[in-house]
C-alpha cells in the first residue's frame, strides 16, 4: 500500500503524479485501475511494460470536477494487472486544497 500526495492544486488544471514502478516478472504487463472518481485518471508510460523494463505510474486529477469540500481529501487506486492482494496493489491520493 502506497500513499502520495497532490498539494499543488490549480483550479483549472490537471496535475498528475509520476511513480516509478518495473517489471521484474516474465511477461510483459499491461496495468489499469476501475473504480476511480470521475475527476482521476490512470495509465503507464509506456502503456505495456515489458519484462525487465521500467515504467512509470501516472495518476492525473482534473481539480475542476473534484466535488468542493473543505480539507484534504483522499481516494484510492486499485491496480489491476498485477499478482498480489489488493492491499499491495493499492495506491491512496491524497489532495491538499
Amino acid at each position: 500500500h502506497s500513499k502520495v500526495g497532490l498539494t499543488e492544486l490549480p483550479t483549472n488544471g490537471k496535475p498528475s503524479i509520476r511513480i516509478p514502478c518495473a517489471n521484474s516478472g516474465n511477461a510483459p504487463l499491461r496495468l489499469s485501475s476501475r473504480l476511480l472518481p470521475p475527476y482521476a485518471s490512470f495509465r503507464t508510460e509506456p502503456q505495456v511494460i515489458a519484462p525487465n523494463e521500467e515504467a512509470d505510474i501516472i495518476i492525473t486529477v482534473d481539480v475542476a470536477k473534484i466535488p468542493k469540500r473543505e480539507g484534504p481529501q483522499t481516494f484510492s487506486v486499485l491496480i489491476e494487472g498485477l499478482n498480489g492482494r489488493p492491499s499491495e496493489r493499492t495506491i491512496t491520493v491524497y489532495l491538499n486544497k
